[in-house]
């Protein structure tokens, strides 16, 4: 059996065009088909809050390896995409098998977090990182605008975890 699951990590690893950062559990189940969330790039991110103080965060997200390309953006009348009010509030992307969350304190930045191995139709496993950026921002009267430099972020991920509880399943868009 340890050698069953070493050689599907092993396999799932050489489907990305980069080697993983996240160690594959023993207990996730991959299929042949599964290419695992290795490297992404988010690119004309941006950030503004109106006098009101709301927050509009908007980015492209690619994923080369998994296929995905995919608009992702929180506005006034976005609803948070996870039920658990314990955990940070998510936001569905226009392809539900990514969400991000965007935060100002803490550890400020934008996680952004994908499905793994979305082909089954659902998925109980997920890859997640920080995104790592600047933002160059200015002011006006009615708002303050943020983006980032540079405009293009190619990044990694570095979690690979069970889904948390509340938080909705990812769909199958394939």
């Amino acid at each position: 059996m340890l050698l069953s699951v070493a050689f599907v990590g092993l396999m799932a690893s050489t489907v990305a065009s980069t080697p993983l950062k996240y160690k594959i559990p023993a207990s996730m189940k991959v299929s042949a088909d599964c290419t695992m969330p290795s490297e992404y790039t988010v690119s004309d991110f941006s950030a503004f809050t109106d006098r009101s103080n709301q927050t509009t965060v908007s980015f492209v997200y690619v994923d080369k390896d998994t296929g995905i390309n995919t608009r992702c953006e929180r506005n006034q009348t976005s609803k948070p995409h996870n039920t658990n009010p314990s955990l940070a509030s998510r936001y569905a992307c226009d392809d539900a098998n990514v969400e991000f969350i965007y935060q100002t304190t803490g550890v400020a930045g934008l996680t952004v977090i994908e499905a793994a191995c979305p082909e089954s139709g659902s998925s109980a496993f997920e890859a997640s990182s920080l995104v790592p950026f600047n933002q160059t921002c200015g002011s006006t009267s009615k708002r303050r605008n943020c983006t980032s430099n540079p405009s293009d972020i190619t990044n990694e991920f570095t979690s690979l975890e069970p889904r948390p509880a509340g938080a909705k399943a990812h769909v199958s868009v394939f």
